[in-house]
């Protein structure tokens, strides 16, 4: 049975770290890498912020923030990885505590998903990027949390159709208050740099998701 610190651990890692590695890993290596649920990426092909200072990336945002952005891109991904998002809220949180954030999370997402007036883009877990639609759901539970509730709307309907806006607003605004009332502060954030990766068009599917990388 794993400990409650040796889950603490796994789930540390697996929220935030990447490797950059610029020579090939042996075997043995690579299995231990992937048992921690550490994704690789090649040196070659990622820039740092000092290499790129006009994008926006993961580590420029607040906690909370990134605690949006990373359980919104794990919960996309599939179900395989819905109980690594439940791990993380119950270790931050405890059990119980973390129930009802879950609970408003997964409300928001079935908004977004019910009612998506296009393609949902996403980045990978450990991806250093932020995408647009990464940026719009923080940024309504952000507006969310300032009681800017116009504003909630305003994104709410950059990503579903009309009829399910209202419905999208209220999931943001439970999320945003679950996470308020155990200390987590999603700061509003309306001014983003530049995104990676393709940006979300109004024609390019409904309904559907879409890994940018």
């Amino acid at each position: 049975m794993t400990s409650a610190s040796e889950s603490r651990v796994v789930a540390w890692l697996d929220l935030k770290i990447c490797i950059v590695r610029s020579k090939p890993l042996t075997g043995s290596t690579k299995l231990a890498l992937l048992q921690m649920q550490i994704i690789l990426i090649n040196s070659e092909d990622t820039m740092t912020n000092e290499q790129d200072t006009g994008k926006a990336w993961m580590s420029e945002l607040s906690d909370g923030q990134q605690l949006v952005v990373w359980s919104f891109r794990r919960w996309l991904s599939g179900q395989q990885s819905w109980s690594t998002v439940w791990n993380e809220f119950a270790v931050r949180f405890g059990a119980e505590r973390a129930r009802p954030i879950l609970q408003s999370f997964v409300g928001l997402v079935e908004a977004i998903r019910s009612g998506a007036r296009r393609a949902v883009h996403y980045h990978q877990p450990c991806c250093p990027c932020v995408g647009a639609d990464e940026a719009l759901v923080t940024s309504m539970v952000g507006a969310a949390q300032a009681g800017r509730q116009d504003l909630v709307r305003t994104y709410a309907l950059e990503m579903v159709q009309d009829p399910m806006a209202d419905a999208l607003v209220e999931r943001a605004l439970d999320l945003a208050a679950a996470l308020a009332d155990r200390g987590v502060d999603v700061p509003h954030q309306r001014e983003w740099k530049r995104f990676s990766g393709a940006q979300p068009s109004l024609h390019d599917g409904q309904g559907e998701k879409a890994t940018l990388h």
